[in-house]
């Protein structure tokens, strides 16, 4: 599957879902997260959010900015803070302006055939011949418009078992073989190598910055 509503992205709809993605396995895996970001409340500190986001690696704009609106919607509505906790907040997401009606237009005409000197299933077959060859120009100059307007293409997510490697690694401060060794099951060993890929990968997708390696620990059950 691709990231992404298409196969080109201006970035915006990628990261989001990304960034989505990351928020659910952290939800899910490390639910200490927010459970201490719980503790900020009743008032929001500043410095203590920043303390937050320093203590799990996870000092970025746009995680701060979400952090600072779950702890305001805690706050109004304290009833959100019974467990299980949630993020109550998706991260916002960016959108390319789409090319224009008649840039997206497909027209195609044919001069078609005699059914009196060609046979129905012939004439079909060439007639959509051509209007397959009509609309791979089509598509393909599609590809072009989008390339030319900087958007790239979509990055494809083989596995949503890296967001949660992830957040081993990033979050709960583990080592990929630590990391390889709870994941891997009977038949399929992961390597520290495919574990290692699989975090950059999510983690280039998502915009994080992987913090310098563990010493070890094992991924919370």
């Amino acid at each position: 599957m691709r990231l992404g509503k298409g196969e080109y992205d201006g970035g915006g709809m990628a990261t989001w879902e990304s960034r989505c993605l990351l928020l659910d396995a952290i939800q899910e895996k490390a639910p200490q997260v927010l459970q201490d970001l719980k503790e900020i409340l009743p008032e929001i500190n500043e410095d203590q959010l920043q303390g937050w986001a320093d203590k799990y690696n996870l000092n970025y704009p746009w995680v701060i900015e979400l952090a600072r609106d779950t702890l305001q919607l805690w706050k109004d509505f304290p009833e959100l803070t019974e467990q299980p906790l949630e993020w109550p907040f998706s991260p916002t997401a960016g959108y390319w302006l789409p090319a224009s009606r008649d840039e997206m237009r497909l027209s195609f005409t044919h001069p078609g055939g005699d059914i009196a000197e060609e046979p129905r299933n012939k004439l079909k077959k060439r007639i959509l011949a051509d209007f397959e060859a009509s609309l791979d120009k089509h598509l393909d100059s599609l590809e072009i418009m989008a390339q030319e307007r900087g958007l790239e293409k979509t990055p494809e997510l083989r596995k949503k078992e890296h967001f949660f490697w992830l957040v081993s690694y990033q979050v709960e401060g583990l080592c990929m073989r630590a990391i390889a060794d709870y994941y891997s099951e009977d038949g399929d060993l992961l390597t520290e190598d495919t574990i290692s890929k699989g975090i950059r990968k999510a983690a280039d997708i998502t915009g994080i910055t992987l913090r310098p390696a563990a010493k070890g620990g094992r991924p919370r059950k």
